[in-house]
């Protein structure tokens, strides 16, 4: 069925990502690692790594995505044809 991406792997990455955020708010980010972001998930450090790098990619990722929702917005409100 195409592309269609397991409920499973999209629950696991919102823990993650949600995991690092709260992290975010109580260390820096060169204070956090990955074993603090597992721990805290309740995940092992494999599936961690069955998503991601690491924290930098973990965070590229985020922002990417970030981007990527504000996208339209900013084409539409200033009028931005060319932006990607």
């Amino acid at each position: 069925m195409g592309n269609k991406i397991d409920l499973r792997v999209l629950k696991t990455r919102e823990n993650i990502k949600n995991t690092f955020s709260n992290l975010l708010l109580e260390k820096d980010f060169k204070n956090i690692t990955v074993q603090d972001i597992c721990d805290r998930a309740l995940i092992g450090r494999s599936t961690f790594y069955d998503h991601y790098c690491d924290k930098y990619d973990l965070l590229n990722k985020m922002v990417e995505e970030i981007i990527n929702q504000f996208k339209p917005y900013l084409k539409s409100r200033f009028n931005l044809n060319s932006f990607r």
